[in-house]
């Protein structure tokens, strides 16, 4: 009751699944060691929770209208029918966002996201060799732009984050700062890019403001989201620069 209250305060609307009265709890533990994580099982749903979503948002789908797919696929849905209710967002004319590590490399090209933002860790995994430099992700992100995906963003972490459109590559990269938790850190990017999308911001600004929302979001604890100052201060530092070495 506690969350849900929460979510409609933020004027937030939620479809609630409940399993023996349940949300489920990620631990995070700091240590002299660093930070480790502890995610605990998500819920069993069906393909019909996926309808309802549909149905709750199909009215109010504009051109201008952003819908994002975050986390891992939960157990009970399969990959065929998240792929079938992604395209249907699509279909209603939502620009689509996907940052979820449940997909392959093939999905994403048959999805067609106009975003997705895979870290170093997660397009290593997806090509099946290590994608760790400005150039190399540069390399990859233009070839998925290629195939249909409208842009790019690949999180390299301290060293900031390469993005591809078909128009630009662009490599951001970030002030130095001490984080406090990275918990948050690409939810936040995405964010930063959609709001600096919705206030019209030329894309290297769009990218400063995604890169100060992520690069904020380290310096909060848990899941707390950004600070205002915190984004104010590193945008400034924030330096986007164009890739020339592009194929």
């Amino acid at each position: 009751d506690e969350f849900l209250n929460s979510l409609k305060s933020d004027n937030i609307n939620c479809i609630p699944i409940y399993t023996d009265g349940r949300i489920r709890e990620n631990i995070t533990i700091h240590s002299d060691n660093g930070e480790t994580r502890i995610s605990c099982e998500g819920f069993t749903i069906n393909k019909e929770i996926l309808n309802a979503v549909i149905n709750s948002i199909k009215n109010e789908v504009e051109g201008d209208t952003v819908v994002t797919f975050t986390g891992r696929l939960n157990d009970g849905l399969s990959k065929a029918d998240a792929i079938e209710f992604l395209l249907k967002i699509k279909k209603l004319g939502a620009k689509l966002i996907v940052d979820c590590n449940s997909f392959s490399i093939d999905d994403l090209i048959k999805i067609k996201p106009f975003l997705i933002k895979p870290n170093e860790q997660e397009i290593s995994e997806l090509c099946g060799y290590a994608v760790n430099s400005e150039k190399n992700a540069s390399e990859i992100a233009q070839k998925l732009v290629a195939e249909g995906i409208e842009n790019v963003i690949i999180s390299l972490g301290e060293k900031g984050f390469v993005f591809s459109n078909s128009s630009c590559v662009k490599n951001v990269s970030v002030p130095k700062i001490t984080p406090v938790s990275t918990i948050g850190a690409g939810d936040s990017t995405i964010a930063g890019f959609i709001a600096g999308m919705k206030n019209g911001y030329d894309i290297d600004n769009v990218l400063r403001l995604s890169a100060s929302f992520g690069t904020s979001a380290c310096l909060t604890e848990g899941t707390n989201p950004p600070d205002k100052t915190d984004i104010e201060r590193i945008y400034k530092d924030v330096r986007v620069t164009n890739i020339n070495f592009k194929k």
